[in-house]
């Protein structure tokens, strides 16, 4: 079997995590681990709500016929999803995996140059709209292997005005970066870029909150900006101009990185604090205690993620 993530949050009873792509697997694994147990999975929707939950109410009944120990809750990434899951009879808690980025990974560094005006993290993929960032000057593009679009990848790179830094090469493929390179290359930027009108909560889009970038970004679906403040974020109209000009205003705001990154980090903690009350009912524990000051548990990990094979 292809690996899969399922992530324990806790052992009595069980609990784990995992994305929607993965439920199936996840949870028949769950269920054999809990050996005729209840057992609980928490489910991270990885695409706008609207678009994809009859499958999810498919799936949960599936799951019901053939695993009738295992309980499902959705992890919704707005108040709006949370309402829709729960008026189609599935369990669910408003608590975005956007929360779940670990906040030590990404900070602001005070010494970095900054060579880059934008960032733009985004796999090369249609949806990701990187034909808005042609016009932005001093722009380095991050990518990730995944979903890759060879035929949009070199027509994206060829329309870019000013491209500084791309990790793709045609005829190559996407050269995938440590961790620590793309930490580095984000304290390197002064504002990051989201663009897409419609996916999921975007883990870049609150890894460059967290780095102190403020962000420019196109009305969108999916929940990303449910941590974005105009303090520190430009909504623009879809279109290239209108990307390039939200550029140049949030770079002369001269915000303080260390605010947006603090002021991030107060938006997450209810949505940690609402899965933390999930769990301790589970438990019939108060597992606040347990947690740090940003309401992060021991056991948690970023992202959620533990891979299985």
């Amino acid at each position: 079997m292809a690996p899969y993530p399922l992530h324990m949050l806790i052992s009595n009873p069980w609990v784990g995590v995992t994305y929607t792509t993965f439920l199936i697997p996840a949870a028949e694994h769950l269920a054999r681990a809990a050996n005729g147990a209840v057992a609980h999975l928490l489910v991270r929707p990885m695409w706008e709500a609207r678009a994809v939950h009859p499958k999810y109410v498919a799936d949960v009944r599936r799951l019901m016929q053939n695993a009738p120990n295992l309980r499902v809750t959705y992890a919704a990434a707005t108040p709006e999803d949370d309402v829709l899951y729960r008026q189609t009879g599935l369990h669910s808690i408003c608590c975005s995996h956007n929360a779940f980025i670990d906040e030590t990974l990404f900070a602001p560094d005070p010494d970095a140059e900054k060579l880059y005006d934008a960032i733009y993290v985004g796999r090369f993929t249609p949806f990701k709209r990187h034909e808005l960032a042609t016009l932005v000057p001093r722009i380095a593009v991050l990518a990730t292997p995944d979903g890759l679009d060879e035929a949009y990848a070199d027509a994206s790179i060829a329309g870019y005005r000013d491209l500084r830094f791309v990790n793709y090469e045609s005829g190559v493929g996407v050269t995938k970066l440590p961790p620590e390179d793309v930490r580095r290359m984000m304290t390197q930027s002064r504002c990051g870029l989201a663009l897409s009108a419609i996916e999921g909560a975007m883990y870049a889009s609150i890894e460059y909150l967290l780095s102190g970038l403020p962000v420019v970004t196109t009305p969108s679906q999916g929940g990303r900006d449910a941590f974005f403040h105009p303090d520190y974020v430009e909504t623009v109209e879809s279109e290239p101009t209108a990307v390039a000009a939200g550029v140049q205003r949030i770079l002369a705001r001269g915000l303080d990185p260390q605010m947006i990154r603090a002021r991030t980090i107060g938006l997450m903690k209810p949505h940690r604090a609402r899965l933390l009350m999930w769990l301790s009912g589970i438990a019939q524990q108060n597992l606040f205690p347990l947690a740090n000051e940003n309401f992060w548990l021991p056991s948690f990990r970023h992202k959620l993620d533990t891979w299985i094979t």
